[in-house]
């Protein structure tokens, strides 16, 4: 039955007790006794009253009639609730006057549990740029109902035209902290501005606040070191440009001869990879140069076979 309610965290429950007949004044016995061992359970085991307890989810509650029929001396029926002087059931009275507690009390829990479910909370909401890729991070601290998070980007432009580029599923309902990542790769140097769309599994959204990120000037020129080094027979190059234009990498051995062009074409700025076979060359140390511009800069390799 727990794991049922687990289930749907999104719906209300109410377990409720109900006084069991007892024996009548001729001494015989009636079948409600054979509810017995169910109130026990309801009363000892869940401790029943107007609240949640145990390992039960806190959309459960547990409603202990016995406790609006006993007197402080505990015994089972107030007598002022009953037929008469010695009959101990109860009576007509005895219910109209517990049921609308019940269920005033339902009502009133139902209402609490309303208020109390649990937002999407975001907490946290950053970038990160690693060369050309933007990464973006988010927290959450609770969820309810969560299907997941649109992300969308726009760039400074006066049309401010708003592009869904990527879906990162939600947790549906937690009531603990989330991790949330996306990457948006390959950019070009521009500023960027990111938003989350929060979407529940109704369709129902909420945007979060906006976030600006300006990739032009963080990139710059840069010819990173090829890995692996040493390598066979494969490589690979990574280099960053903060302008478009023509990119050229040319491999030279060390006595400085061109072996190989490895790039001669137009480039958008960002960072860029190349992947070198050196299938066919000798063992030994090369230099690759990169030149874009007015800028040149140049790095060791070192073939081994």
């Amino acid at each position: 039955m727990v794991a049922t309610m687990e289930l749907y965290p999104d719906k209300y429950w109410i377990l409720w007790n109900i006084p069991p007949v007892v024996e009548d004044d001729a001494g015989g016995e009636t079948y409600a006794l054979d509810h017995a061992n169910f109130n026990d359970w309801m009363v000892n085991t869940l401790q029943a009253g107007l609240d949640s307890y145990g390992a039960f989810p806190t959309n459960v509650y547990i409603f202990d009639v016995f406790t609006l029929l006993k007197d402080p001396s505990s015994n089972f029926m107030n007598p002022a609730y009953a037929d008469g002087s010695e009959d101990s059931h109860p009576n007509a009275l005895a219910s109209s006057l517990v049921a609308p507690i019940l269920v005033q009390q339902m009502f009133d829990a139902a209402r609490a549990y309303e208020e109390n479910l649990l937002p999407v909370e975001l907490t946290s909401f950053s970038a990160t740029i690693i060369g050309s890729t933007i990464k973006l991070s988010w927290n959450t601290a609770t969820e309810i109902n969560n299907f997941g998070f649109d992300v969308e980007r726009t760039s400074t432009s006066p049309t401010q035209e708003w592009t869904k580029i990527g879906f990162v599923e939600g947790h549906g309902t937690s009531n603990s902290p989330k991790y949330y990542s996306f990457e948006d790769n390959n950019l070009t140097a521009r500023k960027y501005i990111y938003r989350l769309k929060q979407i529940d599994s109704d369709g129902q959204f909420e945007y979060s606040k906006e976030i600006e990120v300006d990739l032009d000037a963080t990139i710059k020129y840069e010819l990173s070191q090829n890995y692996p080094n040493p390598f066979n027979p494969t490589t690979t190059i990574h280099f960053s440009l903060p302008t478009s234009g023509n990119v050229k990498l040319t491999l030279y051995n060390t006595t400085g001869q061109e072996v190989r062009n490895l790039l001669n074409e137009y480039k958008e700025s960002g960072t860029h990879i190349i992947n070198f076979n050196a299938s066919g060359l000798s063992s030994g140390a090369y230099i690759y140069k990169l030149t874009a511009g007015t800028f040149s800069t140049t790095r060791k390799m070192i073939v081994i076979k």
